[in-house]
């Protein structure tokens, strides 16, 4: 059986109310003000009307009064609705905003241990390739070879480094910051690699 406007009213504004449900029922409410103000109009224009016998006026005019009673609460209902329909929507708000906080930093916290357990590996193979390019490099230039080196190579850059009048940017002259400290892991510079094979 369907729930009468009381009820409904009563529902919304409950903490089990549905923002959707009170948003229509918002709107039926302010439908039936019109209707009974409609309906207390013509009753106040009757209980003014001389050409009826005073009973017809006292009962428009009664009428009238109990419309305007009836008015005047759904309008107070039509505000607390409304007001519980704006806490909902907040508090709906809050536990989504709460929701993607905690899912943002769940994926932070997935892509941390990859990159944690990924990174090193990459990097440290990264590095020694690298180290291998730079080495051939200057095997090359004792040889007096003048061609590419082994990254350029790779990647179809000519001996000049230039692509359409532009320098390629090269791989092995990126900077990688070390994982666990804050110099660089490459380049690695004269004074660190000296501490290596020191």
């Amino acid at each position: 059986m369907a729930k009468s406007l009381q009820e409904r009213i009563a529902t919304a504004k409950s903490p089990r109310a549905r923002v959707p449900d009170n948003e229509t029922l918002l709107i039926e409410m302010r439908a039936e003000v019109e209707r009974l103000t409609l309906a207390r109009d013509a009753a106040v224009d009757q209980s003014t009307d001389f050409a009826l016998d005073d009973d017809d006026r006292d009962q428009a005019a009664a009428k009238s009064a109990r419309l305007d009673r009836t008015i005047k609460a759904l309008e107070i209902e039509i505000g607390e609705v409304l007001e519980a329909t704006d806490a909902r929507k907040i508090d709906e708000a809050r536990k989504a905003a709460d929701a993607e906080r905690s899912a943002a930093l769940a994926e932070r916290n997935a892509i941390a241990a990859k990159f944690a357990d990924r990174v090193p590996a990459l990097t440290a193979e990264l590095i020694e390739l690298f180290k291998l390019v730079q080495a051939n490099e200057d095997r090359m230039r004792c040889a007096g070879v003048a061609e590419a080196n082994a990254e350029m190579h790779a990647r179809g850059i000519p001996a000049h480094g230039h692509i359409q009048m532009m320098r390629a940017p090269q791989f092995i002259k990126m900077n990688i910051p070390g994982f666990d400290y804050l110099e660089l892991a490459w380049p690695i510079n004269a004074e660190r690699l000296h501490r290596t094979y020191a």
